[in-house]
This record gives structure tokens, sequence and C-alpha cells, in this order.
């Protein structure tokens, strides 16, 4: 029993001694499997287990899931969480589909119950991996999407992905274990629905009886290709904008991905990109500065030879910055007394730091002394001398005591709080970015 699960779970080291593991449980077969494998992995691996479960408020039998999923936490000692909403409500209110509504009312109640070291586990399966696969290979897609659902990201981990839904079922069975039956699974409904109900039957039926093994293999080779280009496109895109000059050359196939991930990386997500956009964003490269063009969800913008990125605004808070480890919207702050090594490392005199240290974005009016410069200049004039894109400025941290700019990180300290010859007490500052 558990025999792919297991599998999974060591090949791709989903699990580690003493984590803590929140799980999503519908009461389906799916998501009940997950919970017993789980269960099983409890002792051996000292695991905190919880369990979250979603009223969608949208079927009768709803209330049945609740209560079912809520015995089995009262019979297994797991802490149980309820959210209870109503789906549709959500989706006309937050002018979603339906699909969408319930994906975003799981994720958040589950993000807000996790704590912060916590994994998040999903019952997605073998066959749900390649109906997602197939359901973007109809509505277009690159490499990229072709590798299906991730088997981790972030704090989220899916142990099922190579356990096939019969499998599952027939498992269950064997252990005397019921799950409950969510009917709108029938109903097509939904356009996954109908890939499940409908066309990879037909397909299984009348083309190829081994479809989803087919698919899983275009999955398998996909994912050794894309692994592949992330390593040569991740020279490009590494930073907030894109060298012309240093990607306008490449192949095409290259420059396409190249591309995908500079979006994906400033926007999320590729939903709505496609090759027409991609060729729009080649034609901007080629475009004087000053050009920029909307993409779906993304602006783009071409200045001093790079292409930026301006996607949904960012908020990022200011952090007040003590000694030791500080972790902000800006990225990790760390400051010491004792000498810091690393890329964006400043040493400051201690005595001159006027109150508490911040960091922040940029205010309107800012001044600054830069190092090896005589008195004040404005901070926009500093960012024009260095040619520091408008787009990227409210992204740039800025640390700040209680009456100067200390750092305009990693650009330039003030020259009020650079070492003299009497300073008596140093602070080393380190940036790591986001």
């Amino acid at each position: 029993m558990f025999e792919k699960f297991n599998e999974t779970i060591k090949t791709n080291n989903l699990i580690e001694k003493n984590d803590t593991i929140l799980m999503g449980v519908s009461g389906g077969a799916d998501s009940v499997y997950l919970f017993f494998g789980l269960l099983s992995l409890k002792e051996k691996y000292n695991l905190n287990l919880k369990c979250a479960h979603i009223n969608h408020g949208i079927r009768e039998s709803a209330k049945r899931d609740e209560l079912y999923v809520k015995s089995l936490c009262d019979k297994y000692d797991v802490e149980f969480n309820l959210l209870s909403t109503n789906m549709n409500e959500y989706a006309l209110k937050e002018k979603l589909s339906k699909e969408e509504a319930g994906r975003k009312l799981r994720y958040d109640f589950f993000n807000k119950i996790a704590t912060s070291k916590a994994k998040i586990a999903l019952a997605h399966n073998f066959d749900d991996n390649m109906e997602t696969i197939l359901f973007r290979i109809i509505r277009g897609t690159g490499i990229s999407g072709l590798r299906g659902i991730p088997y981790k990201r972030d704090n989220i981990i899916r142990p099922l992905l190579d356990t096939k839904r019969q499998t599952i079922e027939e498992e269950l069975k064997k252990l005397g274990i019921p799950w409950m039956l969510d009917e709108t699974n029938l109903i097509n409904d939904y356009s996954r629905n109908m890939l499940r109900n409908e066309l990879i039957p037909f397909v299984e039926k009348n083309f190829n009886t081994s479809f989803k093994e087919s698919l899983n293999r275009l999955r398998l080779n996909s994912t050794e290709i894309y692994d592949f280009i992330s390593k040569e496109t991740k020279a490009y895109t590494n930073k907030n904008y894109l060298e012309v000059e240093k990607v306008i050359d490449l192949d095409q196939g290259l420059l396409n991905e190249v591309i995908r991930t500079f979006i994906l990386r400033n926007k999320n997500n590729l939903n709505s990109i496609d090759r027409n956009h991609i060729e729009a964003f080649i034609n901007l490269m080629k475009s004087e500065n000053g050009k920029s063009i909307n993409l779906p969800g993304i602006n783009l913008y071409k200045h001093d030879d790079k292409i930026f990125a301006q996607g949904k605004t960012i908020d990022r808070n200011e952090s007040s910055l003590n000694l030791g480890e500080n972790f902000t919207d800006f990225g990790k702050f760390e400051l010491s007394k004792d000498k810091l090594n690393g890329e964006h490392v400043i040493v400051i005199d201690y005595e001159s730091i006027n109150g508490n240290l911040k960091v922040t974005k940029r205010e309107s009016g800012d001044r600054f002394n830069p190092i090896g410069l005589k008195g004040s200049k404005k901070l926009k004039d500093f960012f024009n001398d260095i040619k520091i894109s408008p787009f990227l400025r409210n992204e740039i941290p800025i640390i700040r005591d209680e009456k100067d700019i200390v750092w305009v990180v990693p650009y330039r300290m003030s020259e009020n709080n650079k070492i003299k010859e009497d300073t008596k007490n140093k602070l080393w500052i380190k940036w790591e970015e986001k």
C-alpha cells in the first residue's frame, strides 16, 4: 500500500523529519488517500499533521463531506480547520470563473492557516496532471506548460502525482476506507470535467489506449528540455531588466524562452501570454528608447537599451533594522559589529547614526550626500546620474536613520556615515536581494 506515494516522497525529497504538514482534505478519494498516506508516515518522520477543509456552499452534500472529514480528524487526533463560504457568490463578486474562485479560496485559506515553516500537502494525482497538460495543449502552451503540475513549489507538496486515480480507489477499498463522492465531478459544466469524462475516454477508445502514458512521456521529455534551457536563460534573466544587446542575437528558440522567463519573473505567471506577445516583445527590443507596450497583466518599457517590466505595483513596507538578520520586503539585511563579507556590504561609523535605522522606498523630496561628493543632491538627480530607470526606483531599498539617508542600496552610502580616522565603533550592513 502507498507504494508510489512513498516513492514520490523519497525521490523528490518532499518530507523531512519533524515537518508540520497542512493537508487539504475534501473528503474525496484522492484527499482521503493523502490523509492516510501521511498518517502512515507520522511516526517515522515525527510529523505534526493538520487538516484544512473547505465547504464551498454549492452542494447539498457539502455538509456531509465536512462532517466526514471532521470525523477522520477526531478519530486520528489531527487538528481540523474549516472554512465555510459560498464559492458562486465569491466568483461573481471577484469576477472570476467558478474554477478560478475555488482555487483562490483554497490557496488563500491554506496559506492563512499554515505557519511560515509548514508545508501544504495537496492531493493532485497522476490523472489530474495528465488532464492539466492536455488542457494546456488545447489552450496553447510552451515547453514550460508541458511539464505539468510540479511536485513541489514554495511550501506546497504533491505526493500523489505519480499515483493513478484507479490505484487510489483500489487501495482505499482494500483498506476498507470510505470516501465521499462529489457529484459535480460527473457534470460537464466545468471544462476540466469535460476533458476527464468525455475527451480523454474518447481518445483512449478510438486512438490510443495508453493516451495518459503518452502524455506523461511528453511531460518527462519536456521537463528535461526545459531544465536545460532554464540553465541557459538564467544568465540573461537574473536582473530586473533585460539588456537588449546581450539577447537580441540569440537563437530564436532560446530568445523566446528568455522572454517568457523574464515575463514570468515579473508577472508571476504566463497567463494569456502567447506567441503574438513574444513577437511584440521582440519588436519592442528593436524599437528606439522610450517606446512601450502593454501585454496582458504587464507593461514593458524600453529605456537606455534595456527592457523594464512594470506589472502589478509591489507594495513594499518599511521595516526597522536591528543587529542580526532582518527579513524585509526589500530583501534580507544583516547588521553586525563584526566584519561581514558579501557582494553588497558597507561599513559605517556606528556613532554617526541618528537614532534608529530603517529601510524604506524613496520619498518625495529625498536628498542625500553621496560618498566622495561634497554637499547633498536630490535622490532623483542621483538616480539620473547612475542611469536608474524610473520604473525601478520605487523598488530600490533606502536605508535611513531618523535624520538622513545612510545607504542607497546597493549603489552608494552617505558621506556622513563613512569611517574616519577617529572612528571607534563600526557597523557592517549586508544586503541580499529577495
